[in-house]
């Protein structure tokens, strides 16, 4: 599957300072057209898959306006069924990239801060969002009971399980929490490998926007073998491990980092 104007064979190139300044301008009013016109939808449509779909549909349009190469592999690796998406996390840009990508039924699971963000806490609401807190124990474990009560009502759920976005060319370890999900629910775990979004859209603090193929592949489902922390500990790492052989470059940090406190609060 690729979006509309795409070419797999396109490979970035350094623009000038002008250049890049004229893009970051066109991306930002094209994200923020597409925000005014179909996040007005998605917060006034009925039905969370409605409401999915116009952000998927806006998600699309708005890579398709910036010039940007969405090339997506492996859509018939997700399971017809419930099933729980772990995605390396390089960019603020990865969520909005697999929101358009992934079909209506996913809910993505966010950090609480998330909520604090004028208008998009709303909008991340609206398409049925999961929130986890990070700072306070009692919380997150309220969260992640409220995340497994609407994964058991069917519900497929999107997990960054690094956190946070890692320093440049890393691969960050994995919190247990998304494992632990689906090690519970039985269901299986689908890693996700995001490739691009970090040049389109370095963690700089800059918010500079440059034009770069971007990938998504959907690897086999891997399926959960026990509830042991054992047993946690290699579904994570082999999760891991698939999504680390596939980024380019190739990470420096082995598949089996772990997390130090491998707390279950994904």
């Amino acid at each position: 599957m690729v979006f509309p104007g795409s070419s797999m064979s396109a490979r970035p190139s350094v623009p000038s300072t002008l250049a890049t300044v004229i893009y970051t301008l066109w991306c930002r009013l094209s994200f923020t057209l597409v925000l005014a016109s179909f996040g007005v939808l998605v917060l006034i449509l009925p039905g969370l898959h409605r409401r999915q779909g116009m952000a998927r549909q806006g998600m699309r349009l708005a890579w398709t306006l910036c010039g940007l190469r969405p090339t997506v592999t492996g859509l018939d690796n997700l399971p017809t069924e419930g099933a729980i998406v772990v995605a390396n996390h390089a960019s603020y840009l990865d969520g909005l990239l697999l929101m358009g990508v992934l079909p209506a039924g996913y809910v993505f699971v966010a950090k609480r801060e998330m909520t604090r963000v004028p208008l998009a806490g709303w909008l991340l609401r609206r398409v049925g969002t999961a929130f986890v807190e990070r700072r306070d124990a009692n919380q997150a474990a309220r969260d992640a009971r409220s995340i497994l009560r609407l994964a058991q009502n069917g519900t497929s759920l999107v997990f960054f399980p690094e956190g946070t976005i890692p320093a440049a060319g890393l691969l960050g370890p994995f919190r247990l929490g998304a494992f632990l999900t689906a090690a519970q629910l039985d269901w299986p775990v689908v890693p996700v490998s995001l490739t691009g979004t970090a040049t389109t859209l370095p963690d700089d603090g800059r918010w500079r926007m440059f034009r770069a193929p971007l990938r998504v592949r959907i690897h086999p489902a891997i399926q959960p073998r026990g509830r042991q922390r054992s047993a946690l500990a290699q579904l994570r790492d082999q999760a891991r491990a698939c999504i680390e052989g596939d980024l380019m470059p190739p990470t420096a940090m082995p598949h089996t980092a772990r997390d130090p406190t491998d707390r279950h609060n994904g």
